[in-house]
């Protein structure tokens, strides 16, 4: 059964490019479907009041997105920017919510998928809302060893890219790391980290 899912799932898909820095999604459109990334990233962002971007999350190969809004029809919240060079699998939406029909077992992934981007936006919104930037990075920092499962942690994306997840500037990131890196607290290597005493972060 699984495989004959696959298969229908791949007969359905069409593969798209997109050059760097070129748009997929606006954030105030229907998805047009679900994306799966091939080769490249891509970048989910929104701005705020002030009309600074907010990156929110970055795609990689292996990663999908566009599904929330193709299956509830709501507007999408967040715009979806190519930040490499991108190959794309593109599922229609009309065709996405065919096989969900038909095959009403994969309706639990999806609904997982979704939660688990729920569960990051609101982590991001958690990060933003501290007044801090210590707080902010503080609490990046601590999330990385829980997720990575070890006290030596690796940036997930570049600096730069952290820094607009977290709503800081660059500079003041790489500031703040310095100053938690004096307190005792970590030992930076590049975008590897090394958690020496959490308690004083």
């Amino acid at each position: 059964m699984e495989e004959t899912i696959t298969e229908e799932i791949l007969g359905s898909l069409s593969q798209v490019k997109h050059a760097k820095d070129s748009l997929v999604i606006s954030g105030d459109e229907l998805s047009p479907g679900l994306f799966l990334i091939q080769k490249g990233r891509a970048k989910a962002h929104r701005l705020n009041s002030n009309g600074k971007e907010l990156i929110l999350h970055h795609f990689q190969a292996g990663d999908c997105f566009g599904e929330r809004s193709a299956i509830d029809g709501a507007l999408q919240t967040d715009w979806v920017t190519a930040a490499s060079d991108l190959t794309l699998y593109f599922l229609p939406k009309d065709r996405l919510h065919q096989i969900l029909e038909k095959h009403p077992k994969l309706y639990p992934s999806v609904l997982r998928s979704i939660c688990k981007w729920m569960d990051h936006l609101n982590v991001v919104i958690d990060s933003i809302s501290l007044s801090s930037a210590r707080e902010r990075v503080a609490a990046f920092l601590k999330r990385l060893v829980i997720e990575q499962e070890s006290e030596l942690i690796r940036l997930p994306h570049k600096k730069h890219e952290v820094a607009l997840m977290l709503g800081l500037r660059p500079e003041t990131f790489s500031r703040v790391l310095s100053e938690i890196e004096s307190a005792g607290a970590i030992k930076l290597n590049h975008r590897q980290i090394q958690m020496i005493d959490e308690n004083l972060l």
